[in-house]
């Protein structure tokens, strides 16, 4: 599945090459190396330091924002024919993405869901080619955090689930395990819930942690230990 995953990504990349005629190295979106000048950007993406600094509206190198610049494209041409590759490859790539979740028996959600890997892999990419709205940070996977309330209730919020699914959350102590509630997630494969632990469980104090799986126990998340009294 990780190569399957890899795949897509690296077809769209590919697809997405700079066109004839255009920058071959950078694209839309560019940011300076460590210890590159101005020029050497403006060289190394085959453009002027002049038309870098207009498209970011910049007096001088001291105006320019920190971190990733707009670069200039020249020809209206090759702008069209990189937005029609871009369609093409897109389309591509969610026949891919469809083919190999039906493959795995899953929704497309379901599948993402399951694979946090490659749906970092996608964020990362439509960061480098400066999509708006794509975080490239690295993702955190599937997580629970819980929060200890009053009167033995705890809040619990868990990410990286199946979308749009019934899951169990439960309490473990040693090696018994208490179903208290079945909730479930939102499209994105998030939920957040209060539970309520049993007062005789309290009571009892020590030690424990919140699972929360699926009904199937194929996703499985557990939280940090945590102190019932």
């Amino acid at each position: 599945m990780r190569r399957t995953s890899f795949l897509i990504v690296i077809a769209a990349t590919t697809a997405l090459a700079a066109p004839a005629n255009a920058r071959s190295t950078c694209g839309f979106i560019e940011e300076m190396q460590p210890g590159e000048t101005l020029e050497q950007l403006a060289e190394r993406c085959g453009t002027e330091p002049g038309e870098i600094l207009r498209v970011n509206d910049a007096d001088t190198v001291a105006d320019l924002p920190e971190g990733k610049l707009k670069m200039p494209v020249f020809e209206e041409d090759a702008v069209d024919d990189f937005l029609g590759r871009a369609r093409m490859a897109m389309d591509d790539a969610g026949r891919n993405i469809r083919d190999a979740a039906n493959s795995a028996g899953k929704t497309v959600s379901d599948y993402l869901a399951d694979t946090p890997d490659f749906s970092r892999e996608i964020a990362e990419f439509g960061d480098r080619i400066g999509l708006p709205g794509v975080d490239a940070q690295p993702s955190r996977g599937p997580e629970v955090d819980v929060e200890k309330k009053d009167d033995g209730k705890f809040e619990v919020e868990a990410s990286g689930l199946p979308g749009n699914k019934d899951v169990r959350i439960g309490l473990r102590r040693g090696d018994s395990l208490t179903m208290l509630d079945t909730v479930e997630t939102d499209a994105a494969g998030k939920l957040s819930a209060e539970i309520e632990v049993p007062a005789k469980t309290v009571e009892a104090g020590g030690d424990a942690v919140i699972v929360v799986e699926t009904a199937d126990e194929r996703v499985r998340l557990v939280s940090d230990v945590l102190a019932l009294d």
